[in-house]
């Protein structure tokens, strides 16, 4: 039983340490991150989307307008 024990926290604490080592060596995180603290505009966005749009029920003007406006954020 504890040899059991041992294999299943040695993998565990391999599986921890290689999963973090990978996700932190990832330049593209690193930019993704450094967006979001520098140039973070979600309150911007949140503000578009529920006072210019208002409530978007599908088909409608206001949910199609939402939509090409999301799309051209997503082209920019």
């Amino acid at each position: 039983m504890k040899g059991l024990l041992r294999v299943t926290v040695l993998f565990y604490l391999i599986f921890i340490y290689t999963s973090n080592c990978f996700s932190q060596a990832d330049s593209t995180f690193y930019k993704i991150y450094k967006l979001g603290i520098d140039d973070n505009r979600v309150m911007e966005h949140q503000h578009y989307l529920c006072n210019v749009f208002g409530g978007r029920i599908t088909g409608s003007h206001a949910y199609t307008e939402a939509a090409l406006w999301a799309l051209d954020k997503f082209k920019e």
